[in-house]
């Protein structure tokens, strides 16, 4: 399967099963079956992601609207350094996806501590920062630790959460609800 080819949807279904057709004369089913996982996930309505189409359709979704209020009052919102306030919220919506750990540490610059950042540890053990970029200025994170989500509904910061849910899904389909 050619991976740089972009994913196939619902429409494009016939010309993925005449990829899959064998053309050599051979019986069918006895063709290139490298690209019969998608076609069975396609038709039960799911197409696979991958982490690019994830960090792709965060980043078109990040916003002023979404920044933390914080970090607007610190610095603002630019696009040229979109991740800029969006570690907490990008960080739920990789663990409602993946599952795993929320890590949080401190934010340092020139010795003094300038707030939290917040990525995620997946179950594999990887630790995956969809933000990490918007650091800079020479900001180092310290002090790293797990920290256990909030079961039920987030206690701030819930309606940029729910914004930016929303603006990923419009991406990437239907996101998994949050495992908590």
């Amino acid at each position: 399967m050619d991976v740089s080819a972009p994913l196939a949807t619902r429409s494009s279904l016939p010309e993925v099963h005449d990829r899959l057709r064998p053309d050599d004369g051979s019986a069918e089913g006895q063709g290139d079956t490298s690209d019969l996982s998608v076609v069975a996930a396609m038709l039960q309505g799911m197409v696979p992601w991958n982490l690019i189409a994830l960090d792709n359709a965060l980043r078109a979704s990040w916003a002023t609207d979404t920044c933390s209020p914080d970090d607007l009052i610190r610095a603002g919102w630019q696009p040229d350094n979109p991740g800029w306030g969006h570690c907490d919220i990008t960080a739920l919506i990789v663990n409602d996806i993946f599952g795993g750990d929320l890590m949080v540490g401190e934010v340092h610059l020139d010795g003094e501590q300038h707030g939290f950042h917040c990525w995620n540890r997946l179950p594999s053990g990887i630790e995956l920062d969809l933000t990490r970029e918007q650091f800079q200025h020479g900001q180092t994170i310290t002090a790293a630790r797990s920290v256990t989500r909030p079961p039920g509904p987030l206690p701030r910061r819930r309606e940029e959460y729910l914004l930016l849910r929303e603006r990923v899904a419009k991406h990437l389909g239907h996101l998994p609800e949050p495992s908590v």
